[in-house]
């Protein structure tokens, strides 16, 4: 073993020991001298991959410049033809005093040091592993063939074999050597290849999990596992202690990557790539099948770590072994000691990362479910949100332990989410009924907004995080005040204690709403929405409550709220995206000065209340015109059935309201005295006449009527603008 364990010394003098061991592997005949041919093949595989596998020593990134020779060292050495010149002298010349005479003999060349990837690098240490097993299969079959006597003589040469008066560097160093400094016996001696194999097996899948060739990644695993397992079963039955916290060390990388794995598997959709994993995964060459056969000659069929290694295209199985993995890794690595706490911390992430994966899984699931849920499935969707609760409650506990603010925050997130969905799950439905705001669905929205505001109170001026948790929060409040409006529970809490929680909780969403004026996102979109939504039907609920009023001072009071919010929902929809949401509201406003019309006694009210509901009405031509220009477009998603015939009865609403408008002033300008001669008079009841019969000759049935009320609008306008009245009675 070379003098030194760091990678500066290994790389200055790797050249100089392969040269020395070709030298031998070269000179020696494996079927006479099995035993040192074994040691020499398995000292030159530990140039090439140290048994450490924190060290960076082997950690090469391939940015070197590959030697050609140095990854393609020939076992048998044929091919050796180069000289170099070496100074000499001759042994005669010694005894003639100061007289030395010097002759050049041809010798073989100095490798070069050894450079290139880590995964070439891992396949040249397992190919001289395998001499080395096929050199102690040798001396194995020589052992038992000699008879008592030679077979002792035969224990004591091996004892003698590659003394090694190096220094000790490295665990295989101390499997390799005995306190007497001397080579063991054949057990020991698996056990060393073993862990060097494991370490190269290990190498492979890593590199290969970075390429994403998810099935040579699961399949060199599995060797791996198969050596590292084998090798603590031979420790065992000589009891022998291998170098615990390196051993662990490395099943804690092997599992950390067969995580990596299978999370990455988990994803994979494609029929194709799931396919091209098989193949990868079914690839065997001589030098896995001789591993194979020395693990399965120790321990048969293995079963310990199948679990790890299993190609399947099932999500939940790679999520599930992912979790297990990680969590294998991170009991080891928390009893390394406090050097190895940066890498706990990155498993313990990775953990949190791959809980909150397993939660959103059971989310969709859940999300289905529900969607066709019925009694006899009733018990496996409980199921599928206890699963999802108790990742997501894993995920949680993962983050807060390394104190990863940010992420336990997503995850409250994604429980709010989960009680959102809890509560759908016991919506009443009978007979594809729904029925009213239930008690269940009040308790799950409640912990829904508890996880909400945590994750709030976590991120608070945290940017885009924070916005993040804001939107779903104030969705929340607005499907509950929504639910709560359009299935109220009547039967068991008084109408005005409802309205007032349904104001509290639209009021709690346009709080936790945030509308950026220059900002023109897709989400700041649906937020303006939303936010004319909810102006929409407070406006509406304050509308509906002025129908009981308590006093005239409440009911002028919820009239200018209704009035305030009918304003800010139309300022918030565009007509040009939403013409049939603003053409609801401006038809709510007209109904409000109806309402005023139908409750007013004197004329002079009347008749004001009948003209701000005929000037409302004429604000919807703009309206009508982005509908008719969506009836006349080329594009078939612009003017859909179910967008005609919503127009189409819109339209027909606010037609009936300008004729009921038009009638009231008439009726109104024709009874009542006003401060105008007799020929001014008829001339006003003559014009609004007109208007009302123009209004009346519409036909709403026609597929042209959208077209129709445009012209008959601007005709009618066109009168309405001539004549300003004052009305006394």
């Amino acid at each position: 073993m070379v003098t030194g364990s760091d990678h500066d010394t290994l790389s200055k003098e790797s050249g100089t020991i392969r040269t020395l061991l070709k030298h031998c592997l070269n000179m020696l005949d494996p079927n006479k001298f099995p035993e040192y041919y074994c040691a020499a093949a398995y000292m030159m595989s530990d140039l090439y991959i140290d048994d450490n596998v924190s060290e960076q020593s082997w950690t090469c990134d391939g940015s070197e410049v590959v030697d050609s020779e140095s990854l393609n060292d020939d076992l048998l050495f044929e091919n050796e033809q180069e000289f170099r010149t070496c100074t000499t002298v001759d042994i005669k010349t010694l005894i003639q005093p100061q007289q030395h005479r010097f002759k050049n003999i041809p010798d073989m060349a100095r490798l070069g040091n050894i450079h290139g990837t880590l995964n070439a690098r891992a396949l040249q240490a397992l190919k001289y592993l395998v001499e080395a097993l096929r050199g102690n299969a040798i001396h194995r079959r020589s052992q038992a063939n000699n008879d008592v006597n030679s077979q002792s003589q035969h224990q004591h040469k091996s004892k003698l074999i590659v003394p090694l008066q190096y220094k000790l560097t490295r665990t295989s160093s101390e499997i390799l050597n005995d306190n007497k400094n001397h080579l063991t016996d054949d057990t020991r001696l698996k056990s060393l290849i073993l862990h060097k194999a494991a370490a190269a097996y290990f190498c492979l899948a890593d590199e290969n999990e970075k390429l994403k060739h998810y099935g040579l990644c699961l399949r060199y695993l599995q060797l791996a596992l198969k050596c590292y397992s084998n090798l603590f079963i031979l420790c065992a039955k000589i009891k022998l202690q291998l170098s615990d916290m390196e051993a662990k060390k490395l099943l804690s990388y092997i599992m950390s990557i067969a995580g990596d794995c299978r999370r990455m598997i988990a994803y994979t959709t494609s029929s194709e790539e799931i396919d091209k994993y098989r193949e990868q995964y079914s690839l065997n060459n001589e030098i896995d099948q001789e591993f194979e056969k020395v693990t399965s000659e120790i321990t048969g069929e293995q079963t310990e770590f199948i679990w790890v290694s299993e190609l399947t295209p099932m999500i939940d199985q790679n999520l599930f072994a992912a979790v297990d993995a990680y969590e294998y890794a991170i009991n080891i690595v928390k009893n390394l000691g406090d050097n190895e706490r940066k890498r706990l911390n990155l498993l313990t992430k990775r953990f949190g990362n791959v809980r909150n994966e397993m939660g959103c899984f059971y989310i969709s699931k859940c999300e289905q479910a529900v969607k066709n849920i019925d009694q006899e499935s009733s018990k496996e969707v409980k199921e599928l949100f206890r699963k999802s609760f108790e990742s997501f409650n894993s995920g949680i506990k993962a983050f807060e332990s390394i104190k990863d603010i940010s992420n336990i925050a997503l995850l409250y997130n994604n429980l709010g989410r989960l009680m959102r969905l809890y509560a759908q799950f016991y919506a009443p439905i009978v007979n594809e009924v729904r029925g009213e705001f239930s008690p269940q669905e009040r308790q799950y929205y409640n912990k829904a907004f508890d996880y909400y505001l945590k994750g709030l109170k976590l991120v608070e001026n945290r940017g885009d995080l924070y916005k993040t948790l804001s939107w779903e929060l104030s969705g929340a409040y607005y499907t509950y005040a929504t639910i709560l409006q359009d299935y109220a529970p009547l039967s068991k809490h008084p109408q005005e204690d409802i309205e007032k929680e349904v104001i509290d909780y639209m009021t709690k969403s346009l709080k936790y709403l945030e509308i950026e004026t220059t900002s023109s996102s897709g989400r700041n979109s649906l937020a303006i929405y939303r936010a004319a939504t909810i102006h929409h039907r407070l406006a509406s609920l304050f509308h509906n409550s002025l129908r009981n009023p308590d006093s005239k001072t409440k009911r002028k009071h919820l009239r200018s709220l209704a009035s305030f919010h009918y304003q800010k929902a139309l300022k918030l929809f565009s007509v040009q995206e939403n013409p049939l949401e603003y053409l609801r509201v401006q038809l709510e406003e007209v109904a409000l000065a109806d309402y005023e019309l139908q409750n007013a006694t004197e004329n002079s009210s009347r008749l004001k209340y009948a003209q701000q509901g005929l000037k409302e009405g004429f604000q919807c031509q703009k309206c009508i015109e982005i509908i008719e220009q969506r009836h006349l477009s080329t594009d078939s998603d612009d003017y859909t059935e179910t967008f005609s015939q919503e127009a189409h009865r819109l339209l027909a609403i606010l037609n009936g309201r300008i004729q009921s408008f038009l009638k009231e002033i008439a009726k109104i300008t024709k009874t009542t005295k006003k401060k105008l001669n007799e020929n001014e008079n008829s001339i006003i009841f003559e014009d609004y006449k007109e208007m009302y019969s123009i209004a009346l000759r519409l036909n709403e049935q026609l597929d042209t009527f959208p077209h129709d009320l445009i012209q008959a609008f601007i005709r009618m306008k066109k009168i309405y603008d001539k004549h300003s009245i004052t009305v006394h009675d």
